[in-house]
């Protein structure tokens, strides 16, 4: 009968031995994802990029031996959709506090590298800024931060392009790229009722719409057009995204493994 293959390893499912046998067999790699509770037009829940950063964190860990996935963190910088009841909003200097604590704690438990990533773009320019003091705060946990907000924007045209769609549909918010994620997720999530075109960007213009405030520019929360989003091309666009952070994964790191602690 052939071994069983291991499983993923999600960290919030494990129990503590667990943890530390993968650390023991040089599984010393974390993973982390943020998202955002913030609106996602009236047809997506206030979890949507919650939901999106725990679905890529999982596809991560079950292509990587060597590393473990954490559960996404919920909350993240989004004060541009504050005028939109039902955002939970961090300031910058909360996220990096956060941030450093928990990461300060695998250090502690014996990871010797981490990569984080956002599904929210609002948590992009805090992550920049922030990123030089939170490398210097977690060494020698060798830290990589994956912030390339226009690869993502390429990659989510690009894909909704070759679905026969416009490629100005997939958003960046709320969506149809985000739309068919969520419906593909999470069956009966999308409120179908509440679908209306968006505000349409013009390519390249897309974050400079959100601030101060999304609200003043497209007063239904939504960027781009989610009318013909669908469940089944949901996992085409997370596989997509998936490629895209697993390449800046391997970038980071220089496609280097690590060794097994003996």
């Amino acid at each position: 009968m052939p071994a069983a293959a291991p499983r993923t390893a999600l960290l919030a499912e494990a129990a503590w031995p667990e943890v530390e046998a993968w650390l023991s067999q040089g599984r010393r790699t974390a993973l982390l994802g943020l998202g955002s509770i913030e609106q996602h037009g009236p047809h997506l829940p206030l979890a949507t990029d919650q939901w999106i950063a725990d679905a890529l964190l999982c596809r991560l860990a079950a292509r990587m031996e060597e590393a473990v996935a954490l559960p996404a963190i919920a909350l993240g910088c989004a004060s541009e959709h504050l005028d939109f009841p039902g955002t939970l909003h961090l300031e910058p200097a909360t996220l990096e506090a956060l941030l450093g604590d928990l990461l300060d704690s695998l250090r502690r438990h014996g990871f010797e590298r981490a990569f984080l990533f956002t599904a929210h773009g609002g948590n992009v320019a805090a992550l920049e800024e922030m990123g030089p003091r939170l490398v210097r705060r977690v060494h020698p946990l060798e830290l990589a931060i994956e912030t390339d907000l226009a690869s993502l924007e390429r990659l989510q045209r690009t894909v909704v392009e070759v679905g026969g769609l416009a490629a100005a549909a997939a958003g960046p918010h709320a969506g149809e790229f985000e739309t068919s994620v969520v419906a593909g997720l999470r069956p009966g999530s999308v409120c179908h009722a509440a679908l209306s075109p968006g505000l349409i960007p013009v390519e390249g213009e897309g974050q400079s719409l959100f601030y101060p405030s999304l609200r003043r520019h497209a007063e239904r929360g939504v960027v781009g057009d989610p009318t013909a989003a669908a469940a089944e091309r949901g996992p085409a666009y997370l596989e997509a995204w998936s490629a895209l952070l697993e390449d800046a994964y391997h970038a980071a790191f220089g496609g280097r493994r690590q060794k097994k602690r003996v």
